[in-house]
């Protein structure tokens, strides 16, 4: 991937993307060799300020459990259904709550319903 990337930037610095417009972007990301969705999608959202929105694994439970996705849904549908409905301006913000909250209070196993902030949003607590 680093060789790919060198022979269309030596310094490395990923400014050639600066200029292209996000699709491409993503698509030039997506192409190198090891490079999925989400490491895609991190790139142009923290690197190149680009209004996407990474799906991790725990923003993918979180979705799943408040039912904006199908539960067992792939990260890279979640990403595609999530993204058009997310303001460009609050994707950067959300992305990095939502990993925050499923890493303390919407955790994988025993997730601690009883003091979240969204369990009166949530199917999960109410299944």
């Amino acid at each position: 991937m680093v060789r790919r990337l060198a022979e269309d930037d030596p310094t490395l610095c990923l400014d050639f993307l600066r200029e292209m417009p996000t699709p491409d972007v993503m698509a030039y990301l997506l192409a190198l060799p090891g490079v999925g969705p989400k490491t895609a999608a991190c790139v142009a959202l923290f690197e190149l300020g680009r209004p996407v929105f990474p799906v991790d694994t725990h923003i993918l439970r979180i979705a799943g459990r408040l039912g904006w996705v199908e539960v067992g849904e792939s990260a890279e549908k979640a990403q595609q259904r999530l993204e058009p409905f997310i303001p460009a301006r609050l994707r950067l913000e959300l992305h990095l709550n939502l990993i925050a909250h499923g890493r303390a209070t919407c955790v994988a196993r025993s997730p601690k319903c009883e003091g979240c902030c969204l369990s009166a949003i949530c199917d999960f607590i109410h299944k």
